[in-house]
């Protein structure tokens, strides 16, 4: 145990080489609905993200959580998952600041919690119902738990994108997510309704829209992110994808 944590305080203090700034130029804004090379000046750089954790102290920490695991039943799952996020954060540069994350291993098991008393259990009893009273129909309490689960999504996505980035910050400055989640249910259900009746041809627009929403609400301190794709753009790296599966499929 000892050499792992020698070994990710090593890997923690190991100084981050220089990386120019942006603070000397003034900001730049690109054309709208363009992501150009064109655009970008030639004396403004490009930032990228650094990762300098090693491999061999996540195996240790992901031993050590197996472990643990194992003899609390389960239950250090959570305080677990927080130790590799600390890590994998902790690892991670941009423009020469690191990243942390300030999560707790009860918070996400308060979550758990929640989220299993407002739709597990409702839930495990729409699934016993054929059981305990034979005489109705199956398909009654099926339909109802398809419903509990569409339903179910959107509210964890938008609650775990919102506590993920209110829990990461960057140079001591916090991520937040300012969405509201009847605004994503929203467009959740009507995108899953128009996927199913258009046979999946819908679903390059939903996944935009559902992008779109979750990362324009998304802020780094008070600046919101932007989000530049469209649903013409995503449609065609869907359909390219689909039409190289077929070529596959065809020349076996």
């Amino acid at each position: 145990m000892t050499s792992f944590h020698s070994d990710d305080r090593a890997t923690r203090d190991r100084p981050i080489p220089s990386v120019p700034t942006m603070n000397a130029q003034p900001p730049i804004t690109p054309p709208e609905g363009t992501i150009s090379e064109l655009s970008r000046p030639k004396d403004i750089p490009r930032l990228h993200p650094l990762f300098w954790g090693r491999g061999r102290t996540l195996f240790g920490i992901f031993i050590t959580n197996a472990c643990f695991t194992i003899l609390t039943l389960g239950i250090y799952v959570f305080w677990g998952r927080v130790r590799v996020r600390q890590f994998l954060h902790s690892q991670t540069s941009f423009a020469k600041m690191r990243f942390a994350y300030h999560g707790t291993g009860k918070e996400l098991l308060l979550g758990w919690s929640k989220a299993f008393l407002v739709f597990g259990l409702p839930y495990l009893f729409l699934s016993i119902i054929p059981v305990v009273w034979p005489h109705i129909p199956e398909w009654l309490p099926n339909l109802f738990a398809g419903a509990l689960i569409l339903c179910f999504i959107p509210v964890a996505v938008v609650g775990a994108h919102r506590y993920r980035l209110s829990r990461t910050s960057l140079g001591a400055i916090r991520f937040s997510f300012r969405g509201q989640c009847g605004e994503y249910f929203k467009i959740w259900i009507l995108g899953s309704l128009l996927t199913v009746l258009t046979v999946g041809f819908y679903y390059p627009i939903f996944e935009n829209r559902r992008r779109h929403f979750l990362v324009s609400h998304t802020y780094f301190g008070t600046h919101p992110f932007r989000y530049q794709g469209t649903g013409k753009g995503m449609a065609m790296i869907y359909a390219k994808a689909v039409g190289l599966m077929l070529l596959i499929v065809l020349c076996l």
